[in-house]
């Protein structure tokens, strides 16, 4: 199961790091975060389709976090600040 993994996400910037008793150990592209993805289902077609849409909900939680961030420049006094607030 590991290598049917990998291939399927050769060549992209999501990697397959481990894989034990149906949880897959994944880093995605832009974080040092990993993440533990859960396979479901009892066929190999199953379990990579539950790998799929875990992967794809990961990846639109961090886009729509990063839609949130927002850069805010403070000028007041001699200093300036440079703050990032994601919300």
């Amino acid at each position: 199961m590991i290598d049917k993994l990998k291939a399927l996400v050769k060549g992209t910037d999501i990697e397959v790091a481990n894989f034990a008793s149906n949880k897959v150990l994944c880093l995605l592209p832009y974080s040092t975060d990993e993440i533990v993805i859960t396979l479901y289902g009892t066929t190999d077609e199953e379990k990579i389709a539950s790998f799929v849409i875990q992967i794809n909900e990961a990846i639109d939680a961090m886009i729509d976090h990063l839609g949130d961030c927002k850069l805010h420049i403070d000028q007041t006094g001699k200093y300036t600040t440079v703050q990032v607030f994601c919300g």
